[in-house]
């Protein structure tokens, strides 16, 4: 009994099956901390950082591809850079408020 298969099932499963390299990007202890790892296609950045040890849960609205913020569900395609964000550590609205507060008293 033959099985017939989609061809954009097909297409999908092939990536799958394909090995592809990316980056981590992060900080730690005021160093840059760049990996490069060979994953297979269809891997998720969740997957990635739970092999690499880190808790999915705290870091999300903290993680991106490339400077544009990501979901943990995003599929990594060849050459992607995740990137882990530092909190931050004063709210820029405020920084900027009160510099200008600042220039102004020194006027």
């Amino acid at each position: 009994m033959a099985i017939e298969l989609s061809r954009p099932f097909v297409k999908e499963l092939l990536y799958c099956m394909r090995s592809i390299s990316i980056e981590i990007c992060y900080v730690c202890e005021e160093k840059l901390i760049l990996l490069e790892q060979v994953i297979v296609g269809g891997t998720t950045i969740a997957d990635v950082l739970a092999q690499r040890g880190f808790e999915i849960q705290p870091l999300i609205g903290r993680i991106g591809i490339f400077g544009k913020q990501k979901l943990p569900d995003t599929v990594l395609k060849a050459g992607d850079r995740i990137e882990i964000y530092d909190p931050l550590l004063l709210d820029p609205k405020e920084a900027r408020r009160s510099r200008a507060l600042i220039k102004k008293t020194a006027s």
